[in-house]
């Protein structure tokens, strides 16, 4: 393909490393910005260093010393008190006595790990205890008590920050790459409908051109074989229709001429042979008409739809079959169940779709047997079943009798078969959008053909 030799598309690992590097390139700034707002609300006073608590204390520390009395207006914003007797008893202060006694305590028996940080003041005659914590803090209270940790504020900033960044960044490229694998999407589907005539749209990547290039190369194979496999189909189809129109002349002219000696005197040797040659130029014309149909007709028949009498539809059916029993001496019966008034159908088209299912079923019973023809309709459906007295289906005949030119070993026997009747049916029936079902009569065992019709297609 001209046009992938011409392009210049980017590998894959390309685009990942890209993005790779977007999203180290998001965590650094989103470090740097988050390290940037501590520094600046350090500068403007807006955050409190972590030291800020022991740099008051040592400004305060005098005029704690030489105070009459210490009140809290003179203790650091970051601190909390208590004042001691020399003895170690409690007198006041911001902390509770209880509290307050934890720290004396800590403080005179040098103990660890409190977490505070605690300051020693030796007056005239007593003694101050400031408590503080080594860490930054906002400056206005309210923040401070909302979020009493900035570095612990700072973290989970930074961590929604770049989760949400992450996210972005992921979402893109998954953006990226469902824009990037659209085309490939799109020619599956194509190639799936069998919708050949449409050319490839490059992603730009280098991997989903090269499945892009592929898929182009077997649209293009699959193009000529279907191509070919028309042609071939076009070729046979004329074959058999100008072979049919050759054989109809003479047919025409043999039985023609076995009619003529039938009016002739004879014996009855002669009679019988005539009565040969006429029948067998009759069956050879059923040949030749099916092989004419079978040139013209595509996957689908022109249909035409059209509200018909469903009475007088059933009775033309009923004739049809009675004259197609009276041949064998067969017994022929229709049962008619909650019958709609009207059909719509193409006349014609089901017509024939019925009487192929009826010759089937005729030619497939003995003689002196039994045929019964089933209509009837529920809220759904309606269903047009026939049921013989013969010897059934095989397994085989249930899976493939509808294929064209099928003939089981039991239809050949028979000598009027040729493995279209119920290929055509179930042609029909699917353009009136139905359902032809092929098993056998669990009472007779004989076959039974059940076609299926939509509510749609009955008012």
């Amino acid at each position: 393909m001209e046009q992938m030799k011409n392009h210049k598309a980017q590998k894959f690992r390309a685009v990942f490393i890209k993005h790779t590097v977007s999203f180290c390139v998001m965590t650094l700034v989103l470090i740097a910005a988050i390290i940037g707002l501590f520094l600046i609300g350090i500068v403007t006073g807006f955050i409190l260093p972590a030291n800020y608590a022991e740099t008051q204390i040592s400004e305060v520390k005098a005029e704690i010393i030489t105070a009459d009395e210490i009140s809290p207006d003179m203790i650091p914003a970051l601190c909390e008190y208590a004042v001691f007797s020399p003895e170690g008893a409690y007198l006041h202060g911001s902390l509770n006595s209880t509290a307050a006694v934890d720290a004396w305590n800590v403080v005179t028996d040098n103990a660890m790990g409190t977490g505070y940080q605690y300051t020693v003041i030796e007056r005239e005659n007593e003694v101050c205890l400031l408590r503080y914590v080594i860490k930054a803090a906002f400056s206005p209270v309210m923040l401070r008590k909302i979020f009493p940790d900035v570095e612990i504020l700072m973290i989970l900033l930074f961590i929604i920050c770049f989760l949400t960044g992450a996210a972005i960044i992921a979402f893109r490229f998954g953006k990226l790459l469902t824009v990037k694998m659209q085309g490939l999407q799109e020619a599956a589907v194509k190639i799936q409908q069998q919708d050949l005539d449409f050319s490839i749209q490059l992603s730009g990547i280098y991997e989903i051109d090269n499945v892009l290039c592929s898929l182009d190369k077997m649209k293009d194979a699959l193009k000529d074989s279907l191509q070919q496999q028309w042609n071939l189909e076009q070729a046979r189809k004329e074959q058999i229709s100008a072979l049919a129109h050759d054989i109809k002349t003479p047919v025409t002219i043999i039985r023609g001429n076995a009619e003529l000696l039938r009016e002739t005197a004879q014996n009855e040797i002669q009679k019988e042979f005539t009565q040969y040659i006429f029948n067998n130029a009759n069956q050879v014309e059923k040949y030749i008409k099916q092989l004419i149909d079978i040139s013209k007709m595509q996957d689908r028949f022109y249909i035409e739809f059209n509200w018909i009498d469903t009475t007088i539809f059933l009775q033309g059916i009923e004739n049809q079959m009675k004259a197609l029993a009276m041949t064998k001496n067969m017994k022929a019966q229709m049962e008619l169940h909650n019958v709609p008034e009207r059909l719509y159908v193409d006349k014609e088209l089901f017509t024939r779709a019925m009487i192929n299912v009826l010759d089937n079923a005729v030619e497939h019973t003995p003689d002196g047997g039994e045929i019964v023809f089933t209509v009837e309709a529920d809220s759904e459906t309606i269903r047009f079943q026939i049921s013989d007295s013969g010897a059934g289906f095989s397994e085989a005949d249930i899976n493939k009798v509808t294929k064209q030119f099928y003939m089981s070993d039991k239809s050949r026997a028979m000598g009027n078969h040729y493995g279209m009747g119920l290929f055509i049916t179930e042609s029909i029936v699917r353009q009136h959008e139905g359902m032809l079902i092929i098993k056998n009569n669990p009472i007779t065992g004989g076959g039974q053909v059940t076609i299926h019709l939509p509510l749609e297609c009955f008012d």
